[in-house]
């Protein structure tokens, strides 16, 4: 099985700061997790913080993050 992918999940300018963002990246994580999926991976330009709170880390490329589990 291939890594997972956490990818293009936006909310538009116009819904945000409602909690849309969050909630979204909640049930990815959550869905994740169902599935026992151990690395999800994604990338971000400027909502590191937002996924920080679900366990995510940044990667030394800057713009890519992962959930738990160890990276060959």
């Amino acid at each position: 099985m291939g890594r997972p992918w956490l990818g293009d999940l936006f909310v538009l300018e116009e819904h945000r700061g409602k909690g849309l963002g969050v909630r979204l990246a909640q049930a990815a994580v959550a869905e994740a997790d169902r599935l026992g999926l151990r690395v999800t991976l994604l990338a971000t330009k400027d909502a590191h913080a937002m996924y920080e709170r679900f366990g995510f880390g940044s990667l030394p490329q800057g713009r890519f993050m992962r959930r738990p589990g160890d990276l060959p």
